[in-house]
């Protein structure tokens, strides 16, 4: 009598449980490969369908829109930019121009308060 149990019983035409057990087991990594595959495919697809779209929003935007940004952040930044030139030429003007005092004191009396409204503007509290 044979002792070794053979793999596959040729009396019933049955599958050994283990083997049929390794069977499953492979076809459900094979799957599971499968779908870990789509979920990357369609990952992939839609970061790339969202860069696309930013890119066009970006063509779109005007180069101002690049520089300050947009909503809120916007205007502060383009007060910013103006309190910072203003005062940028009044220095230029102070240092390059002695020799025309009233000028300078003139031109100092307009744009302090443009950057002090800007300042204000930038810094101050929206509750009432």
């Amino acid at each position: 009598m044979n002792t070794v149990k053979n793999r596959f019983d040729t009396d019933n035409n049955s599958i050994d449980p283990i083997v049929q057990k390794e069977f499953e087991f492979k076809s459900l990594q094979e799957n599971n490969f499968f779908q870990q595959k789509m979920q990357q495919q369609k990952f992939d697809f839609e970061k790339h369908k969202f860069d696309e779209e930013k890119n066009h929003n970006l063509k779109l935007m005007g180069w101002m829109v690049r520089l300050y940004g947009h909503g809120e952040h916007a205007s502060k930044n383009i007060a910013g930019t103006i309190s910072l030139l203003l005062t940028l030429a009044g220095i230029f003007l102070t240092i390059f121009s002695i020799e025309n005092i009233e000028f300078i004191k003139t031109f100092w009396s307009v744009i302090t308060p443009i950057i002090t409204l800007s300042l204000g503007y930038m810094f101050g509290n929206k509750n009432s």
